[in-house]
């Protein structure tokens, strides 16, 4: 299973004591509800949404006033955290209930819904995708993120405002590249196809051009400025080509979260091992790059007040770098407010910053709720922020500390990642752990200097090509560990499916939830609690456990 590296915004080590003290969760009931509250609404028409976020102010203003009313004690103190819950949960009702209502009102939503063929002009977001299963006439397909800027709605002579965001798909012409089709800012424009998305999809639709493609306009202001980013991303993939072994397939994987020149049999290992999160941008990659940029500034010795900032622009760039998809924004934002923690010293209350980042990006964009990649991310972190600790304590009295951290980094985000992963990944990583500690040591010596290296590759090459040359061989590791524990017995085991699978899932839930506790609270288990953690073990063992 996987993910652990989604999750590398962890504390600064504590002893257990302080950290079960610095565990600030007053937040806590806030992010719960206003992702309840998120879930719920992008999956709601406008008017419904609207209801929902009307229904939790109002609930807001009944219990202040009944908690004013109430004097002073217990009822007090919930009264005024529901209002400070329902606020935000309604906020993000709105929020959601704006962008579903615009597109209902620009007429886009029902153009869609009738999958109606229309002209667009769309701006292309990303990197194009190469799709495994081919089209019509066995021609490759493509896919590629879009925003639909405007269309010409059925019915309507003049063009209207859409801004939504889609998924387009094409056939690719024999003979052209994929790449050749697309370019991550620039505009396009032509005849599609449409079809709707599920209800809660970030996508509002799914585009198909017509066989004449599209026709791509003359560049704006914008499309100017990513332009100069997807030149330092060019130049950092073909510099990677001349890398050693598996390098040039997985280095702009690792430095940019490109992956489309990975071939399928290393991108097929990466998953199975549970390492294809060093191939995405995520919170690990935010996070090493933020430590380089303290560590310059400590080595440069530059004022305090320069730290956050640099930190802030650090990022952005970054972002601008890999390209500002809605997962590197959340992986930025977990980031940045663990280096705000930094600056403020303030490294225990990790707790009460993660549950502020959860409502930030909420807040921000409502759909976040919905991707897996976020629900990873922050139950991976909560995992490390609440038992990381305390298994580093247990693991070190019986092994090196080297050996320990890591092992109590990748085990207590695997604790809570995998009631996530179980129902998308449809089995189990078997060996993810020691797969991710084996490669975790590896990454910065990829992610830093590769970095640096694609700032580089337009202006100073020979530099860049140096950097990368020297990052091809931790990359090239990761390679080797991945390839190697992919072809282990029963590296990818597949979960039951039906009612046991389901059962298995109940049985590892409650499993986790008494191993958190006891971590937590630092206590032996009772006779009903080891019980239950030895049933958990011998399912998963028998998952996991080599077939005759």
């Amino acid at each position: 299973m996987t993910s652990p590296g989604e999750a590398a915004e962890e504390p600064e080590a504590q002893p257990a004591g302080r950290e079960r003290r610095a565990l600030d969760l007053r937040l806590l009931p806030a992010a719960a509800v206003v992702f309840a509250a998120a879930l719920g609404a992008v999956h709601l028409p406008a008017d419904e949404g609207w209801r929902l976020a009307g229904l939790l102010a109002a609930t807001a203003a009944a219990a202040g006033v009944l908690a004013f009313g109430a004097g002073s004690g217990r009822w007090r103190v919930l009264g005024v955290q529901w209002v400070f819950c329902a606020v935000l949960a309604a906020a993000v009702c709105a929020q959601a209930a704006l962008a579903v209502g615009a597109h209902e009102e620009s007429g886009w939503a029902e153009a869609v819904e009738s999958r109606a063929e229309m002209d667009v002009v769309l701006r292309v977001t990303e990197d194009v995708r190469p799709l495994a299963d081919p089209g019509w006439g066995g021609q490759q397909r493509i896919l590629v993120r879009a925003v639909v800027a405007e269309a010409q709605l059925p019915g309507n002579e003049s063009g209207a405002q859409v801004d939504a965001e889609a998924v387009l798909i094409a056939q690719v012409p024999f003979g052209t590249h994929p790449s050749w089709m697309f370019e991550a800012g620039q505009r396009y424009s032509g005849v599609v196809r449409t079809a709707p998305t599920d209800l809660g999809e970030r996508a509002t639709a799914l585009i198909f051009p017509d066989w004449e493609g599209m026709d791509q306009l003359p560049e704006d202001s914008w499309s100017q400025f990513t332009g100069v980013f997807n030149e330092l991303r060019s130049a950092t993939k073909e510099a990677s080509r001349s890398t050693v072994a598996d390098a040039p397939g997985l280095l702009p994987g690792v430095i940019l979260g490109d992956r489309t020149v990975m071939d399928e049999d290393l991108a097929e290992s990466m998953h199975i091992s549970g390492l294809s999160h060093m191939t995405v941008v995520s919170g690990t990659h935010c996070s090493l790059i933020v430590g380089a940029l303290l560590g310059l500034i400590r080595i440069l010795r530059l004022p305090r007040w320069c730290s956050p900032v640099l930190i802030v622009l650090g990022l952005v760039l970054f972002v601008l770098l890999v390209q500002p998809a809605p997962s590197v924004i959340r992986a930025a934002v977990m980031g940045s407010i663990g280096a705000l923690a930094v600056f403020a010293g303030r490294g225990r209350t990790s707790s009460a910053l993660l549950c502020l980042c959860v409502v930030i990006l909420l807040l921000y964009d409502p759909y976040f709720s919905t991707e897996p990649a976020f629900q990873l991310s922050v139950t991976a972190t909560a995992g490390i922020v609440l038992t990381g600790q305390r298994m580093k304590e247990i693991f070190e009295r019986r092994m090196p500390g080297i050996i320990a951290g890591p092992l109590a980094l990748a085990a207590s985000s695997q604790l809570f990642v995998t009631p996530v992963l179980l129902p998308i990944a449809a089995g189990v990583n078997t060996y993810s752990i020691p797969a991710n500690i084996a490669a975790g040591p590896l990454l910065p010596f990829v992610t830093v200097p590769g970095t640096l290296a694609a700032v580089l590759s337009t202006t100073l090459p020979w530099v860049s090509q140096a950097l990368l040359w020297a990052a091809g061989f931790p990359a090239a590791a990761i390679a080797v560990i991945g390839r190697t524990a992919a072809g282990l017995p029963q590296a990818l085991a597949p979960w039951p499916e039906g009612p046991m699978g389901a059962v298995l899932v109940l049985i590892y839930l409650t499993g986790s939830v008494v191993l958190s506790r006891l971590l937590i609270e630092g206590r032996a288990p009772r006779s009903w609690e080891a019980a239950t953690l030895a049933a958990v073990a011998g399912a998963v063992a028998a998952v996991i456990s080599p077939r005759q």
